[in-house]
């Protein structure tokens, strides 16, 4: 009897656990600091009934709950661009007060539009062979090098740029529809925005064993004439094998880390117009580590698809390095975002290029 109780104690709180941070977002009395009242409540109900002596020798892996947020419409599928506007996304981290959200979230959509409007991208590849098997060409160890440089520019007028919507997710991410028109001469009131996404991959393959590190940034500026001081975001994500570290800085300051992993339902892209991103990027660490690697990935990517000036060189430049294959690439693109594609909580972007020019 005692042992039926505990288990129905044990279900009515696990009910309340999942249940409750959904009707306090909904009624609109949740904390200033909703990860930790989550933390603070999974410890309150669940604490006493691991305290039992039987447990002292066992490790009990209670998950933290899988609630999976709906995206609206308007950021599934962005109004569709003309050649006098265009659209764009801004994303906040997880976890913050609802107002830096939003001012974060302007910021981003600002740095997506420079990228958008004209990007840059110089890249280079390296790939070496350090140790082949003569008689069978059996390569049995390798290594693949590539960076990308993205530099984006914009300037427009402030009343030129709009904010179209704007909502607060569960996950406390604040993300805007932001709109700019291109028709009109810069005026006085006006506000330049600059752009850098640098990528960095390593990939090496040695007897078999593979090691993966990557290194995504994305860092910007945003000046307004009315004000004396820039805007700064920095966004840089480093990847070794499956470890991952962030870090985000919003005006010089670094935000905290977000504690939750986020989930997100599913959302079909058939509808939605251009070409679908190649790479998925999870969404566990929140919409904008998603959405940010997928386009400065995808601008890496695209870099890579038209004529490229390769070179070799078969000497050996150390004991380790040798037959180097070298692969440089330069080009200037216009992007344009059309919509999202959620699905087993991984997201891909759906986007066009306006124009493309292969330089030499």
């Amino acid at each position: 009897m005692k042992k039926t109780i505990k288990t129905v104690r044990c279900f009515l709180c696990a009910l309340l656990f999942v249940f409750s941070p959904l009707l306090k977002a909904q009624t609109g009395q949740g904390s200033n600091d909703h990860f930790r009242e989550i933390k603070n409540q999974y410890k309150k109900i669940f604490g006493g009934e691991t305290r039992n002596d039987s447990f002292s020798n066992k490790t009990t892996n209670i998950p933290l709950p899988l609630i999976k947020t709906h995206l609206p419409q308007w950021v599934v599928q962005l109004p569709p661009p003309s050649d006098l506007e265009i659209y764009t996304l801004g994303i906040s981290d997880p976890g913050m007060q609802k107002d830096s959200a939003i001012a974060l979230a302007t910021l981003r959509a600002k740095a997506l539009l420079a990228l958008f409007m004209h990007s840059d991208i110089k890249g280079s590849s390296d790939y070496f062979i350090s140790n082949k098997n003569l008689k069978t060409g059996e390569i049995t160890a390798s290594k693949y090098n590539e960076y990308t440089k993205i530099i984006g520019k914009i300037a427009f007028n402030n009343t030129d740029f709009k904010i179209r919507r704007d909502t607060f997710t569960f996950y406390k991410e604040a993300i805007v529809l932001a709109s700019l028109h291109l028709a009109k001469p810069l005026s006085a009131d006006s506000s330049l925005v600059a752009c850098l996404g640098n990528v960095l991959g390593s990939y090496t393959t040695d007897k078999g064993k593979h090691a993966v590190l990557s290194r995504t940034e994305l860092f910007s500026k945003a000046y307004n004439n009315n004000i004396s001081t820039a805007s700064i975001m920095d966004y840089i994500v480093k990847r070794v094998n499956r470890q991952i570290k962030i870090k985000s800085i919003y005006d010089r300051k670094q935000l905290p880390a977000t504690s939750l992993p986020v989930f997100y339902q599913a959302s079909p892209g058939d509808s939605l117009p251009g070409e679908k991103s190649v790479i998925s990027n999870t969404l566990r660490y929140g919409l904008w580590n998603a959405l940010s690697n997928s386009i400065i990935c995808t601008l890496a990517y695209e870099s890579k698809g038209d004529k490229a000036r390769v070179s070799g060189l078969n000497d050996h430049y150390n004991q380790t390095l040798r037959d180097l294959t070298r692969i440089i690439t330069s080009k200037t693109v216009s992007m344009r975002l059309t919509g999202l594609e959620v699905h087993n909580n991984t997201l891909q972007i759906h986007y066009f290029f306006t124009n493309k020019s292969q330089r030499k």
